[in-house]
């Protein structure tokens, strides 16, 4: 039985396309945030710590071993979660 299409390179490339795509996009609703917005924290979770937070674990994903990872020099204890 074969995967067709989807080789261990395939997939690779797949992956890295997604994230970068997803990436792009986080940058362009970031731009485009009101600063209201950006604030606001009606909902228990102010819309730039959901952006802290998607940064956070992609980071921490794509670092090679929880041993390894290294959050940015400015993170501040618990703003990953949400």
């Amino acid at each position: 039985m074969g995967y067709g299409l989807w080789t261990s390179k395939n997939m690779k490339a797949a992956f890295i396309s997604q994230y970068r795509a997803g990436l792009k996009m986080l940058i362009e609703v970031i731009d485009k945030c009101t600063d209201r917005v950006w604030e606001e924290d009606s909902s228990g979770a102010a819309y730039w710590r959901t952006v802290s937070h998607a940064l956070f674990y992609t980071g921490f994903y794509l670092s090679q071993s929880v041993d390894t990872f290294i959050p940015w020099e400015n993170h501040s204890t618990d703003y990953n979660q949400l």
